[in-house]
């Protein structure tokens, strides 16, 4: 069984947030989990950037990894999404890579 957590790391600027999110993705690598990570930016104007731009990476990152996993993912959200496929790929450019050519 797979198991999944979350994380934020939140703080003033300059404080280290990237320096500890860098050595908690680094760790977690070694111990053979995969992390995705994405960055709130008070000037970035799309709402939901950080998530949208995580997916985005994992959308490139998942069927060079995992063939297998991309093509569930795929199947699964073409099943179930259907024609608002289209919504989520505006947001997503990746996922059209990862959805292929039906």
């Amino acid at each position: 069984s797979s198991e999944y957590e979350v994380a934020m790391i939140c703080g003033v600027s300059g404080i280290g947030k990237s320096k500890l999110s860098e050595e908690f993705i680094r760790y977690a690598n070694k111990s053979g989990n995969t992390v995705l990570s994405g960055r709130c930016d008070k000037l970035q104007s799309q709402p939901l950037h950080a998530i949208s731009s995580l997916f985005d990476r994992y959308c490139a990152w998942l069927p060079v990894k995992d063939r297998s996993t991309a093509e569930k993912v795929a199947t699964t959200l073409k099943e179930n999404l259907g024609d608002d496929m289209a919504h989520l790929v505006n947001a997503i450019p990746n996922l059209a890579n990862l959805l292929g050519d039906d």
